[in-house]
Order: structure tokens, then sequence, then C-alpha cells
């Protein structure tokens, strides 16, 4: 099993953002995000000219660098690194190629990963350099295999898991573990929960049902088209869903604006959208004044867990360029997520709700354990 620990990067961050080495670099490493949302390894290019300040690979540098196979993609993003939603889906051009990558001693060569010469604005000022997919490896063999799989199927790793443990609003001590679990990272026992095997085989992302949400001990109640009832009319739990779970979005998300209102209005009236992207908040006073305790109940059948964001997570901090005004845990997307495979409505679960448990995620067997995180013994304290 290998540790990849953020040390040296000292400064508060949502995910962990750890190093990376590509071939045979002598520079410093690139530090990237580690998305169970994606699949793919995206990392900007000597060239790029919307790359900002991000530590930029040069091809030059490495001995096994290959051009190869050449292919030019174009990646979509929906959310970036920080809590401020994107109105729009936002591009990376790039270039599929490959090389060695090392993670923490571990070496996968001949990897493929997209390198980009173009990268979305929402990337430009975000503290990572690049994003490694942690995605369930594609079923099609012509898709690119994700690092993590790479690395699994040549042996390096004793299991097919990796498990995270995030803090919040900590600066060091983050951790995320490849091939295995650390013991010492949880209280009590893990409970493993099972995806939604065929979206998730779909979609190469961790989906599992989402049956209920409870605020502060009560239903979530919707007019909106997620009920079991008529839209606009009487008041209604939210139907049973899919919800995925993604290191990679730092917020929670809806299926629908009409989603955030409903769950808003239960919560406070003084809670309103304050970007057309998506976010909502308050008064900073007020909003944690009435943050509730929020409660998902996910998997399916008898093998449910209860999901909690604490109320002291509600309040993602202050939102930029609004003084005063701090965001809410859930946004809403422009555009609404659909279904693959049908009509259900379709939630994200970012990293604030992981903050609070060790999780371990097998992509393999299809299901994640969550287990209560043990706090550090020395931490920086923060949203």
């Amino acid at each position: 099993s290998v540790y990849l620990l953020r040390t040296g990067f000292a400064r508060p961050i949502s995910n962990g953002i750890v190093p990376l080495k590509l071939g045979h670099r002598l520079k410093p490493c690139d530090t990237v995000m580690y998305d169970t949302g994606s699949t793919a390894l995206v990392l900007p290019q000597r060239n790029c000219t919307t790359c900002g300040k991000h530590t930029l690979f040069d091809p030059a540098e490495s001995t096994s660098f290959s051009s190869s196979p050449g292919e030019d993609v174009v990646l979509d993003f929906s959310t970036g690194a920080t809590t401020i939603p994107i109105a729009e889906a936002e591009t990376a051009n790039c270039t599929v190629v490959t090389d060695t990558v090392s993670l923490g001693g571990l070496k996968a060569p001949g990897q493929m990963f997209a390198l980009c010469h173009q990268y979305p604005e929402a990337f430009e000022d975000v503290a990572m350099d690049g994003i490694l997919g942690m995605g369930i490896a594609p079923q099609s063999d012509a898709d690119i295999i994700p690092t993590f799989w790479s690395l699994y199927a040549s042996g390096q790793l004793p299991e097919p898991v990796f498990s995270f443990y995030l803090l919040p609003g900590s600066v060091d001590g983050a951790e995320l573990k490849l091939g295995g679990i650390d013991h010492s990272k949880y209280e009590g026992h893990l409970t493993y929960v099972d995806l939604n095997k065929n979206l998730s085989a779909v979609s190469s992302a961790f989906v599992m049902d989402l049956q209920e949400i409870h605020i502060d001990g009560k239903p979530a109640l919707t007019r909106g088209n997620y009920t079991s009832g008529i839209v606009g009319g009487k008041p209604a739990k939210f139907r049973s869903g899919l919800a995925a779970l993604d290191t990679g979005t730092s917020f929670l998300q809806t299926p629908d604006k009409q989603s955030a209102w409903d769950i808003y209005q239960q919560i406070s009236p003084h809670i309103k959208q304050i970007d057309a992207a998506g976010a909502w908040g308050a008064p900073c006073d007020i909003l944690d004044s009435v943050a509730p305790t929020l409660k998902l109940a996910i998997g399916d059948g008898d093998h449910r867990f209860q999901l909690t964001l604490p109320r002291h997570l509600f309040n993602l901090g202050e939102y930029p360029g609004l003084p005063g005004i701090c965001q809410a845990a859930f946004s809403n997307p422009v555009e609404i997520i659909q279904d693959p495979s049908g009509d259900q409505p379709v939630w994200l679960l970012g990293s604030p709700v992981l903050k609070a448990y060790y999780t371990v995620w097998d992509g393999l067997n299809m299901k994640v354990g969550f287990a209560h995180a043990v706090k550090p013994a020395r931490s920086v304290t923060g949203r």
C-alpha cells in the first residue's frame, strides 16, 4: 500500500491535492486533484496560454514521453475545483499522449493521459495543476485506462481499493491511500454500500441510489418534478433518485433549481440564490444560525446508509465577490443532469458531505465503505 500525503502544500483546500511525477522530470512535480467523478489524467502543456500560473508539462524534459496515440480530445467540465459553480460546461482542448506516471514510488509506464493546450477558465486560479481521475475503469477496451487501474493491473497494489481521509478546513493531514485501508483514520466499523452497478459501469462514476433526504429529522419536501405527486401540487417527499459521489466537486448539487428552492424554503427564507450559476447563500451570521443537520439515505433495499452533513459543514464560507455573504451547501445546475438510463433525478454529493467520513472506494466490487473519520490531533480549523 502507498500513502500520498499533502506535505508541503500549506493552504486550505476542499479536496486532496498531492504531487504526481511524469517521466524523468527534474522540475517540481505537478499537483493534481484526485477526482472520483472522472477517469482521465489531465495536465497542462508547455504551450498552454490559458493555464494561468500552473506548472506546465514540457514533453522535451521527459525521455520516456511519447506523442502517441496523438488523438485530439475535447473534455467538458461542469464543476470546478472550488465552491463556485460553473454556469455553462467549460472545455479543455487536449491531445492524448503517453508517458510514465509515478505516484509515491509506484510507476505506470506507458500511461496515456490528456495533455492540454487550452484550459477551462474555471481552472485558471485554482491550486491544482491538473486532475487525476479515480473513476471506475471503463468497460470498453478503446477507452483510456485510469492510472489507478493501471497500477492495480500491474500487480503493484494488493487490493482494488483506495481510501480518502479528508479534513474540513485542515491545512495538513489529508490522506489518500492506494491499495488498502488505514484503520487508524476512522472510528467504529466500515459500512459498505453497494453502487448502482449498471449506471456506475456506464458512467465510470461512483453512482448510488438516493432514497430520501431529511432536514433536522424531517423529510425534505418539494412541489417540483421530483415528487410522487403532481407538479405544483401539495408538497411531497422527493422521490428516490441517483447520487454521484464526487471528490472533485466542492458542494452538493440538486437535480434542478426548483429542488434547491424547496430545500432552502424548508430551512430558512433568508437563503437566496446569490449567483446565476446556481449558488445559494445568506449573510454569514444568519446562515450559521439556521444551518441544519442533513441526512441522505443512500443505497438500495435493506443496505441503506445515512450519510450525514453536520450543521457546521453546511456553511461553505464567504462567497467570492460578496463580502459578508456565505454560501450554503447545495447549489443547483443551470442545465438538468440527465439520467442515462431513465428519468431519475441526479444529485451530486461532493466533498462537504464526504469530509466527515473515512471512505473506501472499491470500483471492482462496486461498493463504497463509510466510517466516521477520527479528528486529527492538531489541525487548522475552518470550513
